[in-house]
């Protein structure tokens, strides 16, 4: 990471401080750890001053120290569980990695600059390429999209997969109440001349009725009851798939 990327991206401070500018290749070590590592490693305690070092133990690799404690993110992934996670600066990567470090660790054909800005993301396009252009006039800027548009994008597989999945819920809620319907006037039908004496004998219309939504009722409390049972086992599903479950 390379300047001031956590406050761009909005990400607080749970203790610590950011990165610096004095944060070179010539200082000491520092590393950022998410709110996972800390309680992980320094359970119920101050992880800031703390070392760690990349490797094994047999590895001779430095130590960093922990000068941040941030929130624990969740990813867009398949199953968005929160993961311990580490930040260092690109300055200091080749020193953490200590002799496993090589010329190409820090080189790659592409890259990502976060900016935050106080007008709509849109309009500030031009003036991005302009900055990118001044620095280096063969370096292309590829994609620009606000971090709102980033998310939706990594979360289109999974809104596609909720849509149909709601789409044939809906359909089972339709067939199923066509069903229940079905199963309620052909039971009436069958007791229409049941119905009929009763009216001769004296019954009123509000006893017929009852007589029915009484048959019903019962069909309808032992659906819940299945259903509720169906939602229990149903939830374990969706917390695999969906934040906040």
């Amino acid at each position: 990471m390379r300047g001031n990327y956590l406050q761009a991206l909005g990400i607080r401070l749970l203790s610590g401080r950011f990165f610096t500018p004095a944060d070179t290749a010539d200082s000491q070590l520092v590393a950022i750890v998410n709110h996972k590592l800390a309680e992980h490693y320094w359970p119920g305690s101050d992880p800031i001053g703390r070392r760690l070092r990349l490797g094994t133990k047999e590895m001779q690799t430095p130590w960093a120290t922990v000068v941040e404690k941030s929130p624990t993110s969740k990813t867009p992934r398949r199953k968005p569980q929160p993961r311990s996670s580490t930040i260092s600066r690109v300055e200091q990567f080749e020193k953490s990695i200590g002799s496993f470090a090589s010329p190409t660790d820090v080189n790659g054909n592409s890259g990502y600059i976060a900016v935050r800005t106080a007008i709509a993301p849109e309009q500030i396009a031009n003036a991005l390429r302009a900055s990118v252009r001044s620095m280096d006039p063969q370096l292309p800027l590829a994609q620009i999209q606000s971090m709102e548009q980033a998310v939706s994008d990594s979360e289109a597989p999974r809104r596609f997969n909720t849509v149909l999945i709601s789409s044939f819920a809906i359909a089972a809620v339709l067939l199923a109440a066509l069903g229940i319907y079905s199963v309620i006037a052909f039971s009436a039908a069958l007791r229409a001349q049941e119905m009929a004496i009763r009216i001769a004998l004296g019954s009123q219309r509000s006893g017929i009725l009852s007589l029915v939504f009484v048959s019903a009722a019962k069909l309808a409390i032992a659906g819940c009851a299945l259903g509720l049972l169906g939602a229990a086992a149903a939830s374990r599903l969706m917390q695999s798939l969906l934040f906040g479950v």
